[in-house]
């Protein structure tokens, strides 16, 4: 059996190597513009009151969008994690490679952001506090407070919700 095959004419050429991808992105915070609403600043103290944490990185869009939703007088309340604080660096002279979250972040950085809640009165299997959370997901003040409430045991009531014009979380009327 024969088969046509074409070869390339001419001197045979090493391949070049690729060249190595650089990423350079310094750490730079976030500047928060927007107002906060009365309902955020009383959410974001109710947030650091049950000890909850906001995970972000510095370069993540809903990361910001988030903080917006806040505003700036609520964030001032937030216990925000900043997961690249020494910004994100590879193959870039003069620095050592960056590209992984910093420490701090270890086993929160599947999705951000990221808002942990510590349950109330409840212990992990490790022996910490057990925690729930909402991950890569922009959150209203109203759902970010439903977290908070879960997270102290309270229980959402479907009923209570429809008929009493209430959270679903008490019955009364907010």
């Amino acid at each position: 059996i024969a088969a046509n095959v074409a070869l390339p004419l001419g001197p045979a050429r090493a391949a070049e190597p690729a060249p190595l991808k650089v990423v350079t992105v310094p750490y730079t915070p976030y500047q928060v513009t927007s107002e906060s609403s009365a309902e955020a600043i009383e959410v974001a103290k109710a947030l650091k009151a049950s000890g909850a944490r906001l995970y972000g990185a510095f370069w993540c869009e809903n990361c910001n969008k988030q903080k917006e939703l806040l505003g700036k007088e609520a964030m001032e309340y937030v216990n925000y994690v900043e997961c690249f604080p020494n910004g994100v660096y590879q193959n870039s002279p003069g620095h050592n490679d960056v590209t992984k979250p910093d420490k701090i972040c270890e086993g929160y950085t599947s999705a951000w952001p990221l808002w942990v809640v510590p349950k109330e009165g409840s212990v992990g299997e490790d022996g910490g506090q057990d925690e729930i959370g909402i991950q890569g997901q922009i959150k209203k003040p109203k759902e970010l407070m439903r977290l908070v409430k879960e997270a102290k045991g309270d229980k959402f009531d479907v009923k209570a919700y429809f008929t009493s014009g209430g959270d679903g979380y008490g019955g009364e009327k907010k």
